[in-house]
This record gives C-alpha cells, structure tokens and sequence, in this order.
C-alpha cells in the first residue's frame, strides 16, 4: 500500500512550479484558466508546509484523527460520540444513550449512571491512543453518500436481521418460555420492533431518502423529520428494553445454542441499530434541514 507521505510527495511533484511559494499566477500554463491554476498552487503550499512540519506521524496525526482533547463534561453524548469512534464503544459500555437522548450532557448521563465524567472521558482517551478503532467521519459526506451508507449498510441489515431474530426468539420462548419467563417478554418487544421499524425504514426511504426530498421546502421536510425523528425515540425506548430484559444479552449459564445465538444476534441488532438512528438524528437529518436553508 502507498503510502500517504508517498502519495503527497507525488502530488507536490505532478503540481508544476511556479515562480515563488505564493498564489502569484504570472505563469499560466496555456492549458489551464488563472483561477485552477491558483487554487493548484495554494495546494501544493499547504501539501509542503505539512511534510515539512515533521516526518514523524505522531506529531500532527492526533489533529487529524481526533479532537477528544477539547471534550468537556458539559458536551453533548452525540457531539462527543461524532468526535470520536472510541466514545461510541465507551458510551456502549455504560449504556449511555447517544442517538435518542444524545443532547444531554456527559455531566447529566454520568449523574445518572452514577459514574465520574473524568474517569469517562479518560477511557475514551485511553481507548483512542490504543489505536483498536477505525477511522469514521460521516459528517464530512455529502447527504447522498450518507444516505446510501444508512441504506445499504443499516437498512439492509434490519431488514434482514430482525425477522431472523423474531423467529429465533420466539423459537426459544415456545420450548423453554417456562423456564426462562423473561423470553415471553423479549419475544413481544422484538414483535414490536420489528414491525414498526420495517414500517419506519420504508417510509424514510419513500419520500425523505429518495431523490423527491429536493423538490421539497425546509417547511415540508421539517415536519417529516420530527416525525421520524418521535419514531426514533419509541424504537429506543425499546432498545433500552430488550437490554434491560436480556440481562445485557447475558443468556443463562445453561441456556441452549439456539438461546445463545438468539441473545447474540440480539446484542448486534440493539448497538447496529443505535448506531444507525444517531447516524440519522445527529448527522443527516440535521444536514438535510441546513440544506434547505442554503
């Protein structure tokens, strides 16, 4: 694999020189209009000054993957959790809820949980600097890119998970529910997710998803997005029970395989699902709304 000092070094190269380190365009090339060639030349200014700055990686690298270090106990779980991919797995732990109730405060969750805010904020340092997550910028894509991220990716997974997990589920209520009560209880709160969130994903997809949503004004799409967005907010409420109820997705020691697996495929539809509704709460929809205002 090239590297990126590689493919900058190369770039610096293909950009021709110029008569000075300045955006001074006396020297067009005849193929090229004054206003490419200018922003060319700004280009390779800025390509220069950051493989001049320092070869060693780690002296500029935590500007560019992470800004966890200006974090504070009074920002919000979804700004934290768009800063950083490590603060989605910390919030996981604790069970913080980041995609429906994501403008409360890390101070407030903390308070709630019982946890210090500081020692919180260290783990998500500590997970960051172990270098163990990818690096995930979805607030920097246009809104059809994020669409078809959500779709392809989040979509298509419910679309496929859920009734597998319905079955499975009820499969294992119907041959051990005596024993295991609490399957009785899962088995009806995941009848409910399923139908509504099937329901749910079709209409994003129809109208807020689809190419229509240009011709819609900020005052049509506004209230559609408030009603997804009240939608969201049930579909957590469910999440939190199914973890509740699961006992976090911890079967019993003598519970059977297809217990096991129903438990796990559960534990994936819960944070897969999480994830996806603060995708859209705290990154697309906000963004289409900002669109719309120009």
């Amino acid at each position: 694999m090239v590297s990126i000092s590689l493919f900058l070094k190369s770039l610096i190269t293909w950009i021709p020189e110029s008569r000075s380190d300045s955006t001074n365009i006396d020297t067009v090339p005849n193929s090229m209009c004054k206003t490419c060639w200018g922003v060319l030349l700004r280009r390779k200014i800025f390509i220069r000054s950051i493989l001049e700055r320092d070869h060693d990686k780690n002296h500029f690298s935590p500007k560019l993957t992470s800004v966890i270090s200006y974090m504070e106990i009074t920002s919000t779980l979804s700004s934290i959790a768009l800063s950083s991919q490590a603060a989605v797995f910390v919030f996981e732990k604790y069970d913080f809820d980041y995609c429906c109730k994501g403008q409360q405060t890390l101070e407030d969750a903390c308070r709630t949980a019982q946890v210090s805010a500081s020692d919180i904020l260290k783990e998500i340092r500590n997970t960051e600097e172990s270098e163990t997550t990818s690096v995930f910028r979805p607030w920097l894509w246009d809104s059809p890119m994020l669409i078809s991220y959500i779709v392809q990716n989040h979509h298509r997974f419910l679309r496929h998970s859920l009734p597998l997990l319905k079955t499975s589920i009820l499969r294992v209520a119907t041959k051990h529910g005596e024993r295991f009560p609490e399957t009785y209880t899962l088995a009806e709160i995941i009848e409910d997710l399923c139908d509504g969130l099937l329901a749910h994903l079709d209409e994003e997809e129809a109208v807020v998803f689809s190419p229509q949503v240009q011709s819609l004004s900020y005052e049509e799409l506004k209230p559609m997005i408030d009603n997804l967005d009240s939608e969201h907010q049930h579909v957590g409420t469910l999440l939190l029970k199914l973890r509740d109820v699961s006992h976090r997705f911890t079967p019993p020691p003598e519970a059977c395989t297809t217990h096991r697996t129903s438990y796990r495929l559960l534990r994936e539809v819960v944070q897969d699902t999480m994830h996806h509704v603060f995708l859209e709460n705290s990154v697309l929809f906000p963004k289409l709304l900002r669109e719309k205002l120009g």
